[in-house]
């Protein structure tokens, strides 16, 4: 059974990127809009800035307090649209419970070219729009991090085959929703699953990959799987010790797995690593420079 440690495949890419930016004419800025309401938001933003400063990007974050009004955050946004030193910005999801049916609203207002999470209408309809695996390539493409994440990992299980059977569970623009149109460019065939899904169980023992996006721990259970199936685990949450853990449980069974990604050290390193990769691609696209 091979563990997919996206932890040592970001550590490889890390030092090369930080090479590239630091030949830049300044140091790219990345803004992170977040609030305190989230533990999994909590683990995120401490990475994104500890491994942001280790290859030379900026951070400035912005905590939300526990009550806002909206026009700040739209204020605030607006002002990092325009502020020259931030290449790009995050607003880190989920929003607080105060801000609760923004997200479409707000994620419309960031500029398209500073959103390193590719959840503006626009970087979406490109993705969406996409028809082959070579315009992935594209120097103007902003894809969802996570969803880069998913592809390396499975292109590290040699999973990435025609026609085989995928199941995505979770439909977020965050996540679901671009892990499954990316399999689908790969010619994967995809069934998306959720919370209505009718006999999650019996969609899982068909699957060749599962994808699970969920962040509840146990969802997907390893006895239940097909005997050489690929599980990428997307989904992070705390037990009662206060342990991290994924969606996929193990247990006796996980021995007939072919691969599978740990929680943590699978998916969240190499999709922090993409999001930074993500800031150098906008400041080249805003000071109109060649990759």
């Amino acid at each position: 059974m091979q563990i997919l440690e996206g932890k040592k495949i970001a550590a490889r890419k890390l030092p090369k990127l930080a090479i590239r930016i630091r030949a830049l004419p300044s140091p790219p800025g990345l803004a992170i809009i977040t609030s305190n309401e989230d533990e999994a938001s909590k683990i995120y933003v401490q990475a994104k800035i500890k491994e942001a400063r280790k290859v030379g990007i900026k951070t400035f974050l912005f905590v939300l307090p526990k009550k806002a009004a909206r026009f700040k955050l739209i204020n605030l946004i607006k002002e990092l649209n325009a502020k020259k030193e931030c290449q790009g910005i995050i607003l880190q999801l989920p929003l607080p419970s105060w801000a609760q049916g923004w997200e479409k609203e707000l994620i419309s207002l960031l500029d398209p070219r500073k959103d390193v999470d590719g959840l503006h209408p626009l970087n979406l309809g490109h993705l969406f729009a996409l028809r082959r695996q070579e315009e992935l390539n594209s120097p103007t493409l902003l894809l969802p991090p996570t969803s880069r994440a998913v592809l390396t990992l499975l292109a590290q299980a040699q999973a990435l085959i025609a026609g085989k059977k995928a199941v995505v569970i979770g439909r977020s623009l965050l996540a679901g929703k671009p892990i499954a149109q990316l399999l689908l460019l790969h010619n994967l065939t995809v069934t998306q699953c959720h919370s209505q899904t009718v006999d999650l169980a019996e969609e899982l023992r068909r699957a060749d990959v599962v994808v699970s996006a969920v962040g509840k721990a146990g969802l997907v259970q390893a006895a239940l799987l097909k005997r050489g199936a690929v599980v990428i685990d997307v989904g992070i949450s705390r037990d009662q010790k206060g342990s991290l853990r994924g969606d996929l449980f193990l247990g006796e069974e996980g021995k007939n797995l072919r691969a599978f990604s740990p929680v943590p050290g699978g998916v969240g390193p190499l999709t922090v690593y993409y999001l930074l990769e993500n800031v150098y691609r906008c400041y080249l696209l805003q000071n109109k420079i060649d990759n």
